[in-house]
């Protein structure tokens, strides 16, 4: 456009954008643009809390399971009801119920054996996790100290395979297994 034919249309009234297509199309592109960055920071957002949410599920599933575990390779002769009642705590379904059922017999075996067995966890982590059916499969390797009643303690390592399954009073395990450990 020519200064010329602009001045005409500032004498005829004429809005000055009906000269400039060019600006009018830049604002558009520009509102344009605004939104949907403002959608994909939504969006980007969003999809954090549920990676957050499901990170924290498999935390939270990871450190009751890798517990779990842990009390089940700690038991002392001296005091099987406690050590029991912790498998109790920390086991639901199948699991629980054999504890329950062989939880006599478990602690004269126990007592007779007069040996008590301590556990740490040196790794573990979740395989398998579905956070909507509230289950997850974990392995792990533990450190074992076994203590006779007249003896030197002897330390063990030990892998175990578990699955877990979300009750109201957190993450447990409905089943465990010590994995051979090939040579």
């Amino acid at each position: 456009m020519t200064d010329q034919t602009e001045n005409a249309r500032k004498r005829a009234g004429a809005p000055m954008w009906v000269g400039k297509p060019f600006l009018v199309t830049l604002s558009a592109l520009t509102v344009v643009a605004l939104a949907a960055a403002v959608w994909f920071v939504t969006a980007w957002l969003s999809g954090s809390d549920a990676a957050a949410a499901a990170a924290h599920t498999r935390g939270e599933a990871e450190r009751a399971g890798e517990q779990a575990i842990a009390v089940f390779g700690t038991l002392d002769y001296r005091n099987v009801d406690a050590g029991l009642d912790e498998w109790e705590r920390v086991s639901t379904g199948p699991l629980n119920e054999e504890v329950k059922k062989s939880r006599q017999q478990q602690s004269q075996v126990i007592k007779n054996g007069r040996t008590s067995t301590s556990a740490k966890i040196l790794s573990g982590g979740l395989t398998e996790l579905d956070a909507a059916g509230g289950t997850a499969k974990m392995i792990a390797v533990a450190e074992i100290v076994v203590t006779p009643d007249q003896g030197q303690p002897v330390t063990k390592r030990n892998r175990f395979q578990a699955d877990l399954q979300r009750t109201d009073q957190g993450w447990k395990l409905s089943s465990i297994q010590a994995l051979a450990i090939g040579g």
